[in-house]
C-alpha cells in the first residue's frame, strides 16, 4: 500500500504539475490577448483620429478654397461693376461733349 501511495502521491503531483503549467499557459495566454486586444485598439484609436485629422484637413482645404472662390468672384463682379459704370461715365461724357461743342 505504500508503494501504491507513493505512485498515487507521484500520480497526483504531476496532475498538479501539469494543472499548475496549463493554469500558468492559461494566464499567458489571457494576458498575450488581453494585450493584442489593447493594441488591436491603440491602432484602431490612432487610425481614427488619423481619418478624423484627415477629414478635417480636408474640410479646411475646401472651405479656403469657396472662399478663394468667392473672392475671385466677389472681385470679378466689382471689377466688370467698376468696368461698366466707366463704360457708362465715358458714354455719358462722349454724349455730353457733342451738345457743349455745337453749342
Amino acid at each position: 500500500i505504500g508503494g501504491e501511495s507513493s505512485e498515487g502521491q507521484e500520480a497526483w503531483a504531476e496532475l498538479y504539475g501539469e494543472n499548475d503549467a496549463d493554469g500558468e499557459a492559461s494566464v499567458e495566454e489571457v494576458d498575450a490577448v488581453e494585450e493584442a486586444s489593447v493594441e488591436e485598439v491603440d491602432a484602431v484609436e490612432e487610425a481614427s483620429v488619423e481619418e478624423v485629422d484627415a477629414v478635417e484637413e480636408a474640410s479646411v482645404e475646401e472651405v479656403d478654397a469657396v472662399e478663394e472662390a468667392s473672392v475671385e468672384e466677389v472681385d470679378a463682379v466689382e471689377e466688370a461693376s467698376v468696368e461698366e459704370v466707366d463704360a457708362v461715365e465715358e458714354a455719358s461724357v462722349e454724349d455730353a461733349e457733342p451738345e457743349t461743342t455745337e453749342a
